[in-house]
């Protein structure tokens, strides 16, 4: 059976490359959200096996988000894929919770290579 991820990203074009992506891999894109409170509506409704998830999005962004759908779901397993990529950001979504960190822009590999990692954990 696929795995079910959901694609949390404030910008189309990049939840449509993600999905594309993880769906040629075999993967079940389940659904996707352009912010925080959508993707957390789809979360507690989805249960997906990965979460991909844009770390700036409009109003509840997602550091918010990834510490919400933690503290009710603390075995989520969640890859943060954003362009804010800076160390600080990095270490700072590994400790609220994260399972892994791409940075964008990056290859199908490094996607497919997170959300494999992200499985196995």
């Amino acid at each position: 059976m696929a795995k079910r991820i959901l694609v949390v990203d404030d910008v189309y074009f990049a939840r449509l490359m993600i999905s594309k992506i993880l769906t040629a891999a075999g993967y079940k894109v389940v659904g996707e959200a352009q912010d925080g409170i959508s993707a957390l509506g789809l979360y507690a409704k989805l249960k997906p096996d990965v979460v991909t998830m844009d770390l700036t999005m409009p109003e509840f962004n997602g550091i918010k988000c990834l510490k919400a759908i933690i503290a009710v779901y603390p075995k989520a397993r969640i890859v943060i894929v954003s362009s804010a990529d800076h160390e600080v950001f990095v270490k700072e979504v590994l400790r609220c919770g994260a399972i892994g960190y791409v940075a964008k822009p990056f290859s199908k590999d490094q996607l497919l290579g997170a959300v494999k990692e992200a499985l196995a954990n």
